[in-house]
């Protein structure tokens, strides 16, 4: 993938988990995630039950010695692309930002607001002047799973706006407290005490601007691991939702074949009860479904002998 820096997008994982990915190889993860959405495998929440065995038999001829292996490293690697995609998605949807599509990476129109965004997001500062050129592949793959809806307001601008509402409260408070408790200063006395003041009232909004961006990433850190659980769940929910609907399509298409009732019948059984079968009966066309029912009626043949 050569401009990119997706090849560089492996998570922290443990040492059984971390594997470092060639071009080759993420090259083929893309194109295979990209024929399992054109077969109809890809559901609203994720894909569909089933897919993580063709991934794995695919890489499985094609790099025969690599050792990837569906769990942990396809699932690894893919988990840590739909992350980047998200990242870089959320930021050109930002006010201040866009996307070069020449260039292929996010464009910063203020650098105010990156520095705002940087802030609260410390995690995307990486993305700064990196080339994704394979970003619009993953917006065909990973598209269509996230929740589409921003925060009104920029979280960075609203810490801001909290800020500078409490120096103002700072600032009436010294304010009146001289007026009413203090007697009349000198010019040079009143210069110092009003000095002072704004020393303290800025090292005390520091601290509490300080404070608000450690929250705020806390706060952050807590919605995104949300946020994966709440995907997982609906993941696992939609899966299941379409097992079901893909068992009751099975005797259905079988009906258009010439078998036998009893074959029928017995293919159907058979299908069912294996989420691999049922997948790859219902992605092979033509001649190639008709050879995988006569390889499994072989196959229940030599099981009864």
């Amino acid at each position: 993938m050569e401009g990119s820096n997706f090849s560089q997008t492996q998570g922290r994982g443990t040492k059984r988990d971390r594997r470092i990915w060639t071009i080759d190889e993420e090259n083929a993860l893309l194109d295979s995630l990209e024929e399992l959405v054109t077969r109809g495998m890809k559901a609203d929440n994720g894909f569909k039950s089933g897919y993580m065995v063709m991934l794995e038999k695919w890489f499985e001829e094609k790099f025969p010695h690599s050792g990837i292996k569906g769990n942990p490293h396809i699932e690894s690697k893919m988990k840590n692309l739909k992350k980047l995609y998200n990242q870089i998605y959320d930021l050109r949807n930002q006010s201040g930002f866009g996307w070069d599509h020449e260039k292929h990476c996010v464009d910063i129109h203020s650098e105010d607001s990156w520095q705002k965004y940087c802030k609260t997001y410390p995690g995307v500062a990486s993305l700064r002047g990196k080339s994704f050129p394979q970003y619009d592949r993953l917006a065909n793959i990973f598209g269509k799973d996230r929740a589409k809806g921003n925060l009104s307001e920029d979280p960075s601008e609203a810490h801001a706006a909290v800020d500078h509402e409490e120096y103002e409260n700072h600032d009436n408070v010294a304010t009146n407290g001289v007026s009413q408790n203090s007697p009349p200063l000198s010019s040079s006395q009143g210069q110092n005490v009003s000095d002072s003041s704004k020393r303290k009232r800025a090292k005390a909004s520091d601290k509490w601007a300080a404070g608000l961006v450690e929250i705020a990433g806390t706060f952050g850190s807590f919605l995104e691991k949300a946020n994966e659980r709440m995907e997982m769940i609906a993941s696992r929910i939609g899966h299941a939702k379409d097992l079901d609907n893909d068992k009751r399509k099975i005797n259905e298409e079988l009906l258009q074949m010439s078998l036998g009732t009893m074959d029928r019948i017995k293919l159907c059984r058979k299908i069912v009860k294996d989420p691999e079968n049922i997948h790859l009966f219902l992605g092979f066309q033509g001649e190639d479904r008709k050879a995988f029912v006569e390889l499994l009626l072989q196959e229940m043949r030599e099981e009864n002998e």
